[in-house]
């Protein structure tokens, strides 16, 4: 991202967790059996890792071969230019090198259209600026004027707590569409990129995004976009303030720019939030010239790269004279400081992802006569993630997929019907994790994977029985655009009511320590928590999230009438919509139904794109 005007102006080698505890414990060690052991595990599982296929959307050209060998001699054991995994951070900017920045920013559209909603709640604001500005002389008026612009940013992005702004914009993501590609523009990341994100990950890195754009309206919707997590993201930050609202601590953001986080900022901001200079820096525009050039000034091996957009056809074609993304500078001084230039057109196969899928690799097994794939999948702390999928004779057109949250294999009727209705079928472990924040990073994690790499649809349908209601619903919240449907069996939908008036020393609290554990929770926290589905789904309803629940009405595990039937009532009243099938007299078990076609019918009409609430 160039300007944001100031005032002024899963390799199969990969070792388990249990082996990186072991090699944890070794290398308090002396420091030649530590370096003889990492040395080892390093050969292990980097070596096939840049193999010929590497980068597939690249093409074969000398830019792809440059990247690939710094990756190559920074991470081999021996390497005179070696470097230890904790000193491995790359840097992405972010419009216009990971994702489209024309023909106007993603975060000005979304701030145009909160100045509309804004000015429908206080029509007099229609004739202060920057309001008046914005609705008469439209984008062009913003990107000439950098005060006007700031003070736009400034006044739909403040006034609003975070996690109010996250949900927003996810809402809004949901539903925009860029008007040349008529994609989300959530689908118009850079599949190269994120090829690259995911090799480096593999490779040891920790990847940032530092970009010029709002850092909260990134942290919404960019971890499972990229597979970076939030505390990774530095972008620019508005003045925040901490108040008490409802006995609640809630942070709040403030209509005034703290710093806009481009040029001579970026070095800062990544010293102060990284500690350490970063090893590869990635940007498209002059904005990232000094990030670049900080990361390559050091004695030690640093590697910069520019994208340049030359491919008029499949996306844009801008550089020195454009007011969004200008590469002027840049282009000029890369030779001289040995930066990389990507050509667009000519050193990426392909530009934007496309539905072709990637054949799927693991272990092979029979599922009910379907093939069934186990394999893992390598977060950035190192970390194996297992999951799991299930294949189709037939792809269904999309290529939707159902995802079963716990208790695989477990009553699994309506999976099988929608396997032989061309549905894939997803397992992702997240036992014991009761939905926790890390339960929904592995989750984006798969999500991540399937979707870019094997294209699968964006919008899942979500299946959970008992405490996989949880997870479900707690990803499904976090991620109202990337679900199409949610079917719940006698769900668990929160904590709360299994603890409202329960004594400390009750026997039944024993049952709940691994799940208040998982999040953190003292007795007295759990008591009054309010961010389980019961409380926090408005977020689906208003996405118009369809959802359906199948339960009996004597479950003696979750309760119908405080687990379903209220969550009902309040889905309703939120204006969602949900479908309950009650079982009369029917106890937790058995989940399902011996003839699961209702439910499949509903999930599989559920994957026509849905209008969205208002």
């Amino acid at each position: 991202m160039s300007r944001y005007p100031s005032r002024s102006d899963c390799s199969s080698s990969a070792l388990s967790p249990t082996q990186l505890n072991s090699l944890s414990h070794l290398l308090v060690r002396p420091e030649r059996i530590a370096t003889l052991l990492l040395t080892t595990w390093l050969a292990t599982w980097l070596s096939p890792l840049l193999a010929d296929d590497s980068l597939p959307s690249w093409r074969h050209t000398a830019t792809r071969q440059r990247i690939l060998a710094f990756i190559r001699e920074v991470t081999t054991p021996g390497s005179p230019s070696f470097v230890a995994p904790p000193a491995r951070i790359a840097v992405f900017d972010n419009d216009g090198t990971l994702w489209t920045e024309q023909p106007v920013y993603v975060q000005l559209r979304y701030s145009m259209h909160r100045a509309t909603h804004l000015v429908k709640t206080h029509p007099t604001w229609q004739d202060k600026e920057p309001f008046r500005s914005a609705l008469t002389g439209g984008f062009k008026a913003m990107l000439s004027d950098g005060q006007l612009f700031t003070r736009l940013t400034e006044v739909t992005l403040g006034n609003i707590t975070v996690s109010a702004l996250h949900k927003d914009v996810l809402r809004w993501l949901s539903t925009s569409r860029h008007a040349r590609f008529d994609r989300l523009y959530t689908d118009l990341t850079y599949q190269p990129m994120l090829e690259l994100l995911a090799l480096l990950r593999l490779h040891g890195f920790k990847n940032y995004i530092v970009s010029g754009g709002d850092t909260e309206f990134l942290r919404a919707w960019a971890p499972a976009a990229y597979g970076i997590p939030a505390e990774r993201i530095i972008g620019s930050q508005l003045v925040a303030t901490v108040t008490r609202q409802n006995g609640k601590t809630v942070k709040s953001r403030q209509p005034q720019l703290e710093f806009f986080n481009n040029r001579d900022e970026k070095p800062i901001r990544i010293q102060a939030e990284v500690g350490r200079r970063p090893l590869i820096a990635i940007g498209n525009s002059d904005g990232d010239y000094e990030m670049l050039s900080w990361t390559t000034s050091a004695k030690r091996p640093g590697l910069g790269v520019l994208i340049h957009h030359t491919d008029k056809q499949r996306e844009y074609a801008y550089d020195r004279k454009s007011p969004i993304g200008r590469l002027d500078k840049g282009l000029n001084d890369a030779k001289r400081r040995r930066w990389v230039i990507v050509d667009m057109k000519k050193d990426w196969a392909r530009v934007f992802p496309d539905r072709r899928a990637e054949p799927l690799t693991g272990k092979r097994s029979d599922f009910h006569g379907f093939r069934q794939f186990d394999f893992s999948l390598r977060d950035d702390q190192g970390h194996d993630v297992a999951c799991r999928v299930v294949t189709p004779r037939k792809p269904a057109t999309g290529r939707p997929w159902i995802w079963r949250a716990r208790f695989w294999a477990h009553e699994p009727q309506a999976d099988l019907a929608l396997l032989a209705r061309g549905f894939h079928l997803v397992y992702c472990d997240v036992a014991n994790l009761w939905g926790n924040t890390e339960a929904i990073r592995r989750w984006d994690l798969c999500y991540h994977h399937l979707t870019t790499k094997h294209g699968l649809s964006r919008r899942p349908a979500l299946e959970g029985m008992s405490r996989g209601g949880l997870m479900i619903y707690h990803w499904a919240i976090r991620h109202p655009d990337r679900v199409s449907c949610i079917y719940g069996d006698a769900p668990a939908m929160g904590i709360r009511p299994y603890v409202v008036g329960r004594q400390p020393g009750s026997p039944d609290l024993k049952k709940l320590a691994a799940w208040m554990a998982a999040h953190k929770l003292t007795l007295k926290a759990a008591q009054s928590y309010r961010h389980d589905a019961l409380d926090t789904a408005r977020v689906l309803a208003r996405a118009g999230v369809p959802v359906i629940h199948v339960c009996g009405d004597a479950d003696e595990s979750v309760p119908f009438e405080e687990h379903t039937a209220e969550f009902a009532r309040r889905y309703r009243k939120w204006g969602g919509t949900i479908k309950v099938i009650v079982k009369k007299g029917g106890k937790h078990h058995p989940h399902s139904l011996k003839d699961p076609t209702p439910i499949v019918e509903f999930i599989v009409n559920a994957q026509s794109p849905r209008p969205r609430k208002r």
